[in-house]
């Protein structure tokens, strides 16, 4: 039933007739905050799946927010949890990936699902930080007739020694959601302007944009000397990157302490 504070619909995904709602703030008996997430057939209104039901594992922990960021393809439904603990790493944060067949029954519409999670540790062999906030962003790509890629947003990982500069991982998905790590994106790779700054957050926000781009957010990034003003990154190419702020020609603002420009994304 709905309750005060559930946030039903802080986050949305949709494929085809199916629609991913999630409830980050639902609570499951004294766990506060745990999260749910329903997926609907968009056709009946059918409920499918629920955290309580399929979704529900040992991970399950106040204050996770499982739902906050979703994303849904044709068969594989992935949930970033950036708030999840891992061992004594408090906000390590973990990937969900469920993929689905669906069947026809006589009492409706079912799903089997094979679903893995990953850390950190389990995508690249790298060290969980805690405030790394793994699957802060996530974006499905459903190439057909190949595995599918996934980009993997972690805002608050370490690099070259500034804690929260931030990564986005690319992982290869295979049948079984098993997983193969291709490559990562920071501000030291090759082509993406400037260079990584504490609590810069580079990989907040992950998104497809128009064209064929790739948007990137590091919405704590200094700009004109003003901290954590907020930049937004672009590709087309993966190896030549454009960066936008509030002191570019064209923008109408500009760049202040705290704005944090780009913090959310959306195409």
């Amino acid at each position: 039933p709905a309750e005060a504070g559930d946030r039903f619909g802080s986050a949305l995904a949709g494929h085809d007739a199916m629609l991913a709602i999630g409830v980050p703030r639902e609570d499951h008996g004294s766990n506060v905050d745990t999260g749910m997430v329903h997926l609907v057939d968009g056709l009946t209104g059918e409920q499918i799946w629920d955290r309580q039901g399929l979704f529900a594992d040992d991970r399950a922990e106040a204050g996770d927010r499982f739902g906050e960021v979703l994303d849904l393809g044709q068969h594989t439904l992935v949930v970033g949890v950036p708030r999840e603990d891992v061992g004594s790493k408090k906000n390590g944060g973990i990937l969900h990936v469920y993929e689905f067949e669906r069947t026809y029954l006589q009492d409706g519409p079912l799903f089997w699902a094979n679903s893995r999670a990953y850390t950190r540790k389990g995508i690249d062999q790298s060290n969980i930080g805690g405030g790394d906030r793994l699957g802060a962003a996530v974006v499905l790509l459903e190439i057909p007739g190949e595995d599918n890629i996934l980009l993997v947003g972690s805002p608050g990982d370490r690099v070259s020694g500034e804690d929260g500069a931030g990564t986005v991982l690319i992982m290869e998905l295979t049948s079984g959601s098993r997983r193969k790590h291709l490559s990562s994106w920071t501000h030291t790779s090759d082509g993406v302007p400037g260079s990584p700054m504490e609590d810069g957050g580079f990989g907040s926000s992950v998104v497809l944009g128009p064209w064929g781009s790739l948007l990137v957010s590091a919405p704590g990034v200094a700009v004109g000397g003003e901290t954590q003003a907020g930049e937004l990154l672009s590709t087309r190419t993966l190896d030549d990157w454009a960066s936008v702020d509030q002191d570019t020609r064209g923008v109408k603002t500009a760049a202040e302490r705290r704005d944090k420009f780009a913090s959310a994304v959306g195409s």
